[in-house]
Order: C-alpha cells, then structure tokens, then sequence
C-alpha cells in the first residue's frame, strides 16, 4: 500500500505540523529508552522489555510524523511511512517485525526469549539514531 492509499482511507492524516507533540514524545521514547537498557534482560521480564523497546520506535517514528504534518491512526501505516517517505527498508521491515512480536505479546499473552528481547535492545538505538531529529 502507499501512502496517498493510506490518505485516502483516512489511515494517516494530514495535519498541521506539531513540533510540541513530535517533541514530547521523543523525550518520553528516550526516558523509557533509558530505563529499559538499565534493566538485565530476565525471561521474567523479557515480553515487558520488548514491548516498551517496541514502544520507543513507535514513539519516535510518530514524532517525525508529527514534525512532518501526518498522524498516524494505526502501527502498520508506519512502516509505509518508513518505506516511503523516510525510505528505510530495513527499519520498516524489522519494525513490522517487532509490531507483530509486540501485538503477539498485548494481544495473546505470547512470551519473548531473551534473546529476541536482547536483539531489539541493540537494534532500537541504532534505529532511534537514523531518525531524522527536525
């Protein structure tokens, strides 16, 4: 799908630009960033890990949307956004990746392996870092 389909569907939203927004929740994608890499990745706590992992990407990714003048009513038009306006392939596949691992944890009660946790706490930062900051 593309983006303009996406307009269409009313998927993403045109909006004014919301630095203040784009702002807010890049500060609080790098506190919760900050308190997950303190943390030992335990198979007691590796699904809670992942998930907010997941949820500073998905933070951030929505703050340059907003920087961008687009809202985003669900996960999966990230990853189009990620494709096609920010043109990386490789986040927006792993990010799709990480929803689906993610929505299997909210939605079904799956469980992560430390391992899986541990890979997204070293793919995330670097993620963050290819972000465009304005």
């Amino acid at each position: 799908m593309l983006m303009k389909d996406l307009i269409l569907q009313g998927l993403v939203r045109k909006i004014p630009p919301n630095n203040a927004r784009a702002k807010s929740l890049h500060e609080m994608s790098l506190q919760t960033l900050k308190v997950m890499l303190g943390l030992s990745i335990t198979k007691e706590n590796a699904s809670m890990v992942f998930r907010e992992l997941y949820e500073c990407l998905r933070q951030d990714i929505e703050a340059v949307g907003y920087r961008k003048g687009l809202k985003f009513e669900n996960h999966e038009s990230l990853k189009v956004f990620l494709e096609e306006v920010l043109s990386n392939k490789l986040m927006a596949t792993d990010f799709d990746r990480y929803r689906k691992i993610r929505n299997g944890i909210n939605y079904y009660g799956d469980k992560v392996s430390v391992e899986t946790a541990a890979q997204a706490a070293k793919d995330i930062p670097t993620y963050l870092k290819e972000l465009p900051a304005e």
